[in-house]
Order: C-alpha cells, then sequence, then structure tokens
C-alpha cells in the first residue's frame, strides 16, 4: 500500500503545474514545512525550468534567502573532530593533501600544489601514496593546516554520499545547484535554500536558521484538496 500511494502522488503531482506562496515568516526549516503542510501541499518543489521561472516571479519581493523544499541527510565516510571542513562541488580543481601509510606519523601527510579535481586527486594519491588524507584527531587536523597556505582550499579524503531530498516525496532528478561552498560542520541534516538574487540557484544551509519561505500546491483548489489527501495518506502508511 506504501509503494502504490507514493507511485500515486508522484504521478499526480508531475502532470499538474506548482502554485508558489512566498511566505515572509522567519521560520527554521522544520517549522516552514509544517507550516506550509498545514496551509497548503508542502514546502516548494522545484521540478523543471518553467518552476525557476514562475517561482522567480513569486520571489520577487525577497531581498534574501528563502527556503525550498530539499534536504539532505549527512552520511560522512569517515568523521572527524572539529567543523572546519567545507561541503565543495567535487569536479572543482584544487590542490591537495594525500597521506602516506608506509612512513612515519610526523610525515605521513603529503601537500600536491596541483589543482585536480576530487577524483582525480584521490587516484594520484592512491597511484603515489596510499590515499587522499584522512584526519582521525585535532593533532592531524592542525598538521594538515600547516601543508595548506592560509585562505587556501585543498581537497581531503572526506566525502559523503548525495542522499538528497524533496520534502514532498517527488522525485529527485532536475538539479539547479549554485556552485559554492556549504559549510557543514557536525550537522546531520542540511536544508535547501535559494535567493533571487542567485537566480533561485540552490545551496544548503543549517536547518535552524530562520529565513522566509516558499510553498506550493497544485493550481486548482480541487488539486490542491486532492494532493493533500494523498500526501497525508501516504505518511500515515509510511509511519
Amino acid at each position: 500500500i506504501k509503494v502504490s500511494l507514493t507511485l500515486s502522488l508522484l504521478s499526480f503531482s508531475l502532470c499538474q503545474e506548482r502554485q508558489y506562496y512566498f511566505v515572509k515568516k522567519f521560520l527554521n526549516w522544520d517549522e516552514a514545512q509544517r507550516y506550509c503542510r498545514k496551509h497548503h501541499t508542502d514546502l516548494a518543489t522545484i521540478g523543471n525550468s518553467k518552476d525557476v521561472k514562475q517561482f522567480l516571479d513569486i520571489v520577487s519581493s525577497a531581498d534574501d534567502d528563502v527556503w525550498i523544499g530539499l534536504y539532505s541527510n549527512i552520511n560522512w565516510t569517515w568523521s572527524g573532530l572539529l567543523n572546519r571542513w567545507w561541503d565543495y562541488d567535487c569536479a572543482k580543481k584544487f590542490p591537495f593533501v594525500c597521506y602516506n601509510g608506509n612512513i612515519s606519523v610526523v610525515n605521513k601527510f603529503v601537500a600536491v600544489d596541483e589543482a585536480m579535481s576530487w577524483s582525480n586527486a584521490r587516484t594520484y594519491c592512491r597511484h603515489n601514496f596510499t590515499d587522499l588524507a584522512t584526519i582521525g584527531n585535532i593533532k592531524e587536523n592542525q598538521w594538515v593546516q600547516t601543508l595548506v597556505p592560509t585562505g587556501y582550499w585543498a581537497w581531503t579524503g572526506l566525502y559523503r554520499d548525495e542522499n538528497i531530498y524533496w520534502s514532498d516525496k517527488s522525485s529527485f532528478g532536475f538539479s539547479n545547484w549554485d556552485h559554492i561552498s556549504n559549510l557543514i560542520g557536525s550537522d546531520a541534516r542540511i536544508c535547501g535554500a535559494t535567493s533571487k538574487a542567485r537566480s533561485a540557484k540552490w545551496k544548503f544551509l543549517p536547518c535552524q536558521t530562520r529565513l522566509p519561505f516558499v510553498c506550493y500546491s497544485f493550481k486548482g483548489e480541487f488539486y490542491r484538496s486532492l494532493v493533500k489527501q494523498m500526501t497525508d495518506l501516504g505518511r500515515k502508511f509510511s509511519r
């Protein structure tokens, strides 16, 4: 039943045109989600370029970031103790730090002053040393920092699966990312925001940030009512 209801909702949603509503209340992401589910259908899902255009029209009066229905659960491959690492587009090219597991602890980190994407940097480190740097404690973090000049970026071996979702459980296909860094720190979840100034391109922020937000429903009261009922049923059977 759960699968059937979810598929029915997604199939119906893709066939209808979304109507967006800008809400100038400063709430955190979870509060904004509850508000949208109570008064509309959910926080805004943006599924295609037509949605982007309509979304920009709605937020024309917004001066800064607004919440949308995007979120990501953080699942790091290895964990660290400090919150000075940043999430960045893996296709960007930066210098990087490798580690060599065959030499002394003091000298095991090696800075490579050649700009590569994250995957190419990992390949280089695995071919010439052991792997991209794994940082397991504060002392190692401080040592790696001495190898990277102040104000510069360098890849390390930390990465995560995307785990990106829409609040209304729509499939994640269309994307409109802003190519900026996201400070994640120790957060277990980060939430999606966008702005008129950035042409509705998406980024992640800490979910407790208080922002205005955009809800959506489908055009026409009948569609809104029907989808809300289906969404509520889907949540009931997914518990």
